[in-house]
């Protein structure tokens, strides 16, 4: 099994499924023409952090653009991201309480 060690600001995100088609409320698929947006934002969880101190820590749901600067790799048979955490707009939390805050996994 390879693991990626990523250097200098850069983290390795893998894409949190979008697969399923989004409908509309009366039941119509929307086509990727329609539904591809230019500011259309995405998840996925940061599975490789490099050794600099940087805010993104393994295990984060973070939430960037769709067409990031990034570079597309197989990894041990699943498509991973390597970008630069500049790249990140926002680490996705779920709040319970109003004194505990944990990961949210968005689907």
């Amino acid at each position: 099994m390879k693991r990626l060690i990523p250097l200098y600001d850069q983290i390795v995100v893998k894409p949190v499924d979008v697969e399923d088609p989004e409908m509309t409320k009366a039941g119509v698929i929307l086509p990727d023409s329609v539904r591809e947006e230019k500011n259309q934002l995405v998840s996925g969880e940061v599975i490789s952090c490099s050794g600099m101190r940087i805010q993104v820590q393994v295990g984060d749901i973070v939430m960037y653009h769709r067409h990031t600067q990034s570079i597309r790799y197989e990894l041990n048979g699943d498509e991973v991201l390597i970008m630069s955490e500049k790249q990140i707009i926002s680490i996705i939390v779920e709040e319970k309480n109003s004194n505990q805050l944990e990961l949210f996994d968005e689907k």
